[in-house]
Order: C-alpha cells, then structure tokens, then sequence
C-alpha cells in the first residue's frame, strides 16, 4: 500500500518515497525485460540507431510509469509486492513482451515517419497502456 498520500507527510518525504519507486521499478524492469533486452540487442528491431533510442525510451519510461502506478499517484490498481515470487513468471514474461514490443513500434514508428523522435515518443505510450493494464491481468489470472 502506498504511503504517498499519508496526511502530514512533507513533500520531501513523498518526493524520496517516490525517487525509491523509481530505484526499485527500475532494477525491476531492467532485470525482468532482460531476455527482451538480449534478443534486441542481437537481432535489432529495424535500425540499430532506431532500436537503441526505443529500448532506452522503453526502459527509462517503463521506470517511471512502474513508479507512478506501483506509489499510487497514478492508480490504476494493486500491483504485485517487488518480492513476489510467485508472480515472477508472469512479470518476467510481460515485461519483456512490453520492452520488446515498445521498443519495436518505436522502431516501426521511425520507419514510417523517418524521424529518430518517434522511435523514442511511441514506446512512451506503448509502456504505458502495457503497465497500466497489467494489475487487470494480474487479478484475472490469480
């Protein structure tokens, strides 16, 4: 449960409680997305300038929407504990699905605009739909 909403905390408290959202969120994804991370990197969705610039795009924003709905600032639902074992497949598998297919529509996107700033705007919006959708899935499949 979120503490960022407790009356009486300071901005400063809510601010650090977030910033470790942000740290665990990110160790989370970047551990997680690993396999997608590792097909990408040898096998690059379109260009490699293209790819690179989503997987960051699809990384760094994945943190940060992680963070936002796993604080409660953006409720979107109950998201499983960092150290739940038993939904470790389950995140595993989504989040490398989500890293990989963010960062290929960033890809996609570069190819039909031909401008490197959409390879690094779409996987912002894909990494959010994703992880907003995933406590839904999450509670269906419990």
């Amino acid at each position: 449960m979120s503490d960022t909403a407790t009356p009486g905390r300071g901005v400063a408290g809510r601010v650090e409680r977030w910033l470790e959202y942000v740290f665990y969120s990110g160790v989370e994804l970047a551990v997680l997305a690993s396999p997608a991370l590792l097909v990408l990197l040898y096998w690059p969705a379109y260009d490699i300038d293209a790819s690179s610039i989503a997987g960051l795009s699809a990384i760094a924003f994945g943190t940060a929407w992680l963070a936002l709905f796993r604080g409660g600032s953006l409720p979107v639902g109950e998201f499983p504990r960092l150290g739940d074992f038993g939904s470790l497949p389950l995140r595993l598998g989504y989040y490398s699905a989500t890293v990989f297919a963010a960062t290929w529509l960033g890809g996609l996107g570069w190819q039909l605009s031909g401008s490197l700033a959409a390879a690094a705007l779409v996987p912002i919006g894909a990494t959010w739909l994703a992880f907003a959708s995933f406590p839904r899935l999450y509670r269906i499949l419990q």
